[in-house]
């Protein structure tokens, strides 16, 4: 289990610095073009998928029994959790945990560029972004805290946070679009949203017993899976998003539906298929072994999988006997970028001395090679050792109110030469 870092401090401190006042309370196309790191480009034949941590490769999918790479240089500094490419544009969206809303462009898909990295606020505190979904000019991104943000992406190079709502509950989980236009948001509480003419969202229908962690939104149903470890059909027609249905099924990963065919990611299991006409009473008619599988897509006659560093495409034209018809591995082919960790946040006393933690900083494909720790913030101290990955050092003298803060930034590198970046902040106060 990743271990959080300082960007998003534990409840505890978060209600500490809110009493000293730091922190006051608080039309897409037929079919989406992203979930849960994969994401494709039909026109030019392009699959974009979440090779493992920060990484993205980029692969040619013209021929699906010859799929090749094209690049790996798309690396975020935070695990990839989602993505959504827009064909208009070209430009792929990546929802990169702490790592931010990056956007690229994919005008040449063997050389993606790096527009922008957004960071999610909620008020001054940072928030990782856990999916992304594009519609028009604008993103919408579910973040930690509960909160759905609208990201004015008109300007892709300087993208503006414009709003969020939070009447999905904390967690916020994966956010999807319905076919007619509507934002759907899995959380504590299945939410249905519709956007106004400025982009911002207000709930228009809400199901407050559908603990919901993955979400897929089509023809007026609504497929969600559940916290109980379920496969649920709702109603996407009322306001009360009522369940139509409960298939047992554990270990969801990712939904997908087209016509009357539903699509489940089913983890190690593979990708489970089920007839869907009666949504009162799915049955499930295949199941695709090959391999695991924790993202889908469906275009046309074609299921596009992946599980990790493996990506396969799937013959669906006969969704009761479907089949592989190609399939890739990056393992070896695309630097894992490493996992920068600088330890939660700390409140300290004055002239204390105060240890700093990277340890939990890691590579998923190799080793740490180098740590370097920087001040960025607050008086100035020494550190020691600051290219270990546990520097110390002594607390400036803090007299008085109002608490010291010091903001602190480790940056890994690891064996390769890619590189993360973490910070910690340490509050001073007085003896």
């Amino acid at each position: 289990m990743r271990r959080r870092t300082s960007r998003r401090p534990p409840l505890p401190l978060l209600l500490a610095t809110l009493l000293i006042g730091f922190c006051p309370a608080p039309a897409r196309a037929s079919a989406p073009n992203g979930g849960k790191g994969l994401a494709l480009d039909t026109q030019r034949q392009l699959a974009f998928y979440a090779v493992g941590s920060g990484a993205v490769g980029v692969l040619d999918i013209a021929d699906p029994a010859n799929i090749t790479l094209l690049s790996g240089a798309i690396q975020e500094q935070g695990v990839v959790q989602d993505l959504f490419y827009d064909p208009l544009t070209q430009r792929l969206y990546i929802a990169a945990d702490e790592g931010d809303l990056a956007i690229w462009s994919i005008q040449d898909p063997t050389h993606p560029r790096r527009i922008s990295v957004t960071p999610l606020f909620y008020y001054n505190v940072e928030v990782p972004a856990r999916s992304v979904e594009v519609v028009g000019n604008h993103a919408y991104v579910s973040t930690d805290f509960g909160y759905l943000h609208w990201v004015d992406v008109s300007n892709p190079a300087s993208p503006v946070d414009e709003g969020l709502n939070g009447a999905g509950e904390n967690p916020s989980r994966q956010v999807a679009i319905s076919d007619n236009g509507d934002v759907y948001l899995a959380g504590p509480k299945a939410t249905r949203f519709s956007i106004q003419s400025d982009g911002s969202l207000t709930v228009s229908g809400q199901n407050y017993a559908a603990n919901s962690y993955r979400i897929f939104a089509e023809a007026g149903l609504v497929y969600i899976s559940s916290g109980t470890g379920s496969l649920d059909i709702l109603d996407g027609s009322q306001t009360t998003l009522p369940f139509l249905s409960t298939t047992p099924l554990p270990n969801i990963s990712d939904l997908y539906a087209a016509g009357n065919v539903a699509y489940v990611a089913n983890g190690i299991a593979g990708l489970r298929i089920y007839d869907v006409s009666d949504p009162t009473a799915p049955q499930e008619i295949a199941l695709e072994a090959s391999d695991a599988a924790t993202a889908v897509i469906v275009k046309n006659n074609y299921a596009y999988l992946s599980a990790g560093e493996r990506f396969r495409i799937v013959d669906i034209s006969n969704p009761a006997a479907p089949f592989v018809v190609g399939s890739f591995d990056a393992g070896g082919q695309i630097n894992i970028p490493p996992i920068a960790n600088a330890g939660l946040s700390q409140a300290v006393l004055s002239q204390e001395q105060v240890i700093l933690n990277g340890r939990y900083s890691y590579d998923p494909d190799g080793t740490i090679a180098k740590y370097e720790w920087k001040q960025l913030t607050g008086p100035t101290v020494h550190l020691i050792r600051s290219n270990t990955s546990s520097p110390h050092f002594k607390a400036p003298r803090v007299p008085d109110y109002p608490v010291v803060q010091l903001i602190f930034e480790l940056t890994v590198t690891d064996d390769d030469g890619a590189t993360s970046v973490s910070q910690t902040q340490v509050n001073v106060l007085p003896n």
